[in-house]
């Protein structure tokens, strides 16, 4: 048996998503795509009156820094978090992650060496693990994620 990889295929990258039950949920070119989808997801659920339970919450939010200037003009009287204070006095944007847990989220401020890609990715990932989804992400000729796939020629 030999494997096949033929090299005229383009590369081509696509992210199917499933849920619990294994059944389809979409396809998308990108995780800021799939993140979207989750974040819709989260927004659709009522929100408990005793505030998030035992999950946390889940959310990746990108602050544009006019954003935190607005923030930062109706909301004089209260502490800002160190992260915040820092993008806002050095005219940047911040990135918020909830992933699940009770603490704090993690903030990190977008510059040149900030890899955005990455942090969706990771909390896509998380997200999908938490909630029982399956993520396969395809490049090329070629699944990730534990499967593998290819043309197969007998001979």
């Amino acid at each position: 048996m030999k494997i096949y990889r033929n090299p005229l295929w383009e590369e081509v990258r696509m992210i199917w998503l499933f849920n619990s039950r294994n059944k389809p949920t979409g396809s998308y070119q990108n995780f800021e795509e799939v993140c979207d989808h989750f974040r819709r997801v989260e927004h659709l659920k009522p929100l408990p009156a005793a505030g998030p339970g035992p999950g946390g919450r889940w959310d990746f939010i990108y602050w544009p820094h006019k954003r935190l200037v607005s923030l930062h003009e109706h909301l004089k009287d209260t502490p800002f978090r160190p992260a915040e204070q820092e993008a806002f006095e050095r005219e940047l944007d911040l990135i918020e992650i909830f992933d699940g847990r009770p603490q704090a989220s993690v903030q990190y401020m977008v510059t040149s060496d900030l890899d955005i890609s990455s942090l969706m990715r990771e909390w896509c990932f998380g997200y999908a693990h938490h909630h029982q989804y399956t993520i396969l992400e395809t490049h090329s000729n070629r699944l990730f994620g534990g499967f593998a796939s290819a043309a197969i020629a007998f001979g």
